[in-house]
């Protein structure tokens, strides 16, 4: 299995434009926004895109820890029997 690198950085961006829109729209629908408030929203929508993309790496090594002890203890099971 390959895992496209690029394609995950851009379901990424994209995830974190369209949190960032949702954010400024249901901040217009509560009222006045303010620059302080778009600058929130943009945090926000980066902060959880970015979570997005960071995860990918997170998942990798993860992986091949847990590949790396379950051959370790099949081997192990095999010195058993």
């Amino acid at each position: 299995m390959i895992i496209d690198i690029k394609a995950y950085l851009r379901i990424g961006i994209i995830l974190s434009i369209f949190t960032i829109i949702r954010y400024i729209l249901k901040d217009l629908e509560d009222g006045e926004i303010w620059t302080g408030e778009i600058i929130a929203d943009v945090a926000n929508g980066f902060i959880i895109g970015l979570s997005w993309i960071i995860s990918m790496p997170i998942l990798i090594v993860t992986n091949i820890i847990l590949a790396m002890i379950m051959i370790f203890y099949r081997e192990e099971d095999e010195d058993n029997e």
